[in-house]
């Protein structure tokens, strides 16, 4: 039997037992992490010949090299497996983690008008697809709506960890940071469309205008949304570890004191309970200092049990996809339970749209319909997940302005909870929309929008049917007040008497 409470969880000595070298993230005690991180690092020399031995130079890169994440009291480090559970007799480490990769993750439907027909090649002869575009899917999660009340994402800052993001006329509010340590520049073009989902402004595909007339317009969710477009994934394809997010998720809470955090990205779960995950205290953490994260479910459906982490998580927002031309659940959306008992929850938490939306796009993906135009149709949660990163955006710009808090959390899971369906492993509580969120504040609050101003509700206490104040009570038999209390007087004395 493995203690709960272990410093190397059952599900991490597999690993290291499987392999002679691994990355790891090791959580430490505050007052020791200078102590433990300036320990293992001098360690490690002993072992550095024999670790660079087992390490190609074509896979060097994503082996993690030393990297500190302080405010999480965090560290990672790469180690051979004598040292790993040498680590886990020292005092003052908490817990050791499995530095996993990370990848690039990729119902009511849009009207006619919004369903293009497009080539996928510069040829006349070339097959088309059907698809849509995010100016359309803004009207089905009705930021459209939001936009037009002023709600616009101004004055909220959103982190969107990926591949990054290059700002140009469309997204010039838009700054790239990165914490890769890497001197390859690779452009896989997926953060990119996650960027323009949530805060780009209104465009249209020039190109395939100008060559085939198709006039295809996209528009972010929050266009005046300020976003940090971090580069924490790297390569042809969008990979990583999960140091680099926690690295990026540190520096956009602790440097950037942003509001919102965009993950299209995961790695498969292994551990057998939520506190086991590298990302369980972070997320703990922001989620209770007011600050939301929304992650995607994963790509590995229909099957059960195919959450991806950090979606995971208990205090994240989780994001699955549906089909905005069908109306059906995406059939690679990832469905719950997440964890054996009694640890299970269930996920996702909502969805949105996910299946073939064009937006802008670069590198990699850019080419992914044969043609390089600057903008693509892509489909996954990574695709659902910034279209409710912009709509939380805007909810939380007017949880500012009219109720003076930031909105969390925990009341998006309530509100979900009170005006979707019952929750289940395939579409949480269901699609999340800013009409629900103007229901919500109405009941929740009493704040009701009229002609665009919020507005206090005035309730009243409804009497009960029935009911009168003493003075308006009736007496027996007709009886005046006073002639009751006499009869009760008289009463107690004869009483007193007989004893």
């Amino acid at each position: 039997m493995y203690p709960s409470d272990r410093k190397l969880p059952e599900s991490v000595e597999r690993i290291v037992w499987s392999r002679a070298i691994t990355p790891v993230i090791v959580k430490v005690r505050p007052e020791k992490f200078f102590d433990i991180s300036r320990y293992m690092q001098i360690r490690v020399l002993d072992y550095l010949p024999k670790i660079k031995a087992l390490i190609t130079d074509r896979i060097e890169d994503l082996f993690s090299k030393f990297l500190e994440i302080k405010y999480f009291n965090m560290f990672s480090i790469t180690l051979p497996r004598e040292l790993v559970f040498e680590l886990a007799e020292v005092r003052g480490v908490e817990k050791i983690y499995y530095n996993k990769p990370v990848y690039c993750l990729q119902y009511p439907t849009v009207c006619g008008d919004g369903i293009y027909e497009i080539p996928t090649g510069l040829f006349t002869e070339c097959k088309k697809i059907h698809c849509t575009s995010t100016y359309w899917t803004k009207k089905l999660v009705g930021c459209d709506k939001a936009n037009k009340m002023g709600f616009t994402g101004k004055g909220i800052k959103v982190s969107a960890i990926d591949t990054g993001a290059f700002p140009f006329h469309a997204l010039s509010h838009v700054k790239l940071k990165s914490v890769l340590r890497t001197e390859k520049d690779y452009d896989c073009g997926h953060g990119q469309w996650i960027t323009s989902c949530i805060a780009s402004k209104p465009d249209y595909d020039k190109i395939l205008y100008k060559r085939y007339g198709i006039k295809i317009p996209v528009e972010g969710m929050a266009p005046e949304a300020d976003v940090i477009a971090y580069r924490a994934l790297d390569y042809v394809i969008g990979m990583g570890n999960t140091d680099s997010v926690l690295k990026a998720i540190e520096r956009s809470i602790f440097r950037y004191n942003v509001d919102i955090i965009s993950l299209s990205l995961g790695g498969e779960v292994t551990e057998e309970k939520p506190e086991d995950d590298p990302y369980y205290y972070p997320m703990k953490y922001i989620a209770e200092i007011g600050k939301i994260v929304c992650a995607a479910s994963g790509n590995s459906g229909p099957a059960p049990g195919t959450i991806s982490s950090p979606g995971s998580m208990p205090d994240v927002l989780t994001v699955g996809a549906y089909d905005p031309l069908t109306g059906q659940l995406a059939s690679f959306s990832s469905k719950g339970p997440v964890y054996p008992e009694p640890y299970q929850l269930i996920k996702p938490d909502c969805v949105a749209p996910g299946v073939r939306i064009y937006a802008h796009c670069t590198g990699l993906l850019d080419r992914s319909d044969r043609m390089s135009t600057g903008f693509s149709p892509l489909s996954g949660s990574s695709m659902s997940t910034p279209h409710v990163s912009g709509l939380i955006a805007c909810m939380y710009q007017c949880h500012r302005k009219v109720l003076s808090k930031p909105l969390t959390v925990e009341e998006v899971k309530k509100m979900l909870q009170q005006l979707g369906h019952e929750k289940n492993n395939s579409d949480g509580w269901g699609v999340i929309t800013w009409d629900m969120y103007l229901t919500w504040l109405s009941t929740e609050y009493g704040i009701e929008f009229r002609d665009g101003t919020p507005v206090k509700r005035e309730v009243e206490k409804p009497e009960e049917v029935g009911q009168s104040t003493p003075e308006e009570q009736p007496s027996p038999e007709g009886q005046s007040p006073e002639e009751v209390v006499s009869e009760e007087e008289e009463r107690i004395r004869s009483l007193k008497g007989g004893m």
